[in-house]
């Protein structure tokens, strides 16, 4: 969901071409309409393999950890099971994303000092509501012998 609260979702499609190299597509980004169940994301995820016509040619899928994109990957299971379509009798089917998984365990991580990180970031937007107080950090950072090259900046969730 976007920040504009916006529901989608992003399709990529990884493969390797005839010249034995790695590819990799957007195939679809599709606006999701509310709710955000397990059937509306397995109905869209097929739909957009059917529409590109290489629903045939799908080993494996990878989503995030998010708990209701279990029930996803099992509707598709079963889904691709039916047609005769399903690889590896499935074993390889769901593989999870590691970014997803590195974003979890790094947030976790951060939690731990999130008092610390609440602290900075206050003293930050203190910093930054006066151009006075800000020059003189400035002054006593150079005094420190520190890089000043970089200015202070607000923390961005995303980033």
């Amino acid at each position: 969901t976007s920040n504009q609260t916006i529901g989608y979702m992003v399709i990529t499609a990884h493969y390797i071409d005839s010249n034995w190299n790695m590819q990799k597509r957007i195939i679809s980004f599709i606006e999701l309409t509310p709710p955000h169940t397990d059937e509306v994301i397995s109905d869209t995820i097929l739909d957009s393999l059917r529409k590109w016509g290489i629903i045939d040619k799908i080993r494996t899928i990878t989503l995030d950890n998010a708990k209701n994109n279990d029930k996803v990957t099992s509707i598709l299971m079963s889904n691709f099971k039916v047609t005769g379509m399903l690889h590896f009798n499935g074993y390889f089917f769901h593989v999870r994303c590691c970014a997803h998984i590195l974003n979890l365990i790094v947030q976790d991580g951060l939690g731990k000092i999130e008092n610390c990180i609440i602290k900075i970031m206050e003293g930050v937007k203190y910093l930054r509501k006066s151009p006075s107080r800000l020059f003189k950090f400035g002054e006593q950072a150079i005094q420190l012998g520190i890089n000043t090259r970089r200015s202070l900046c607000s923390d961005v969730k995303t980033r």
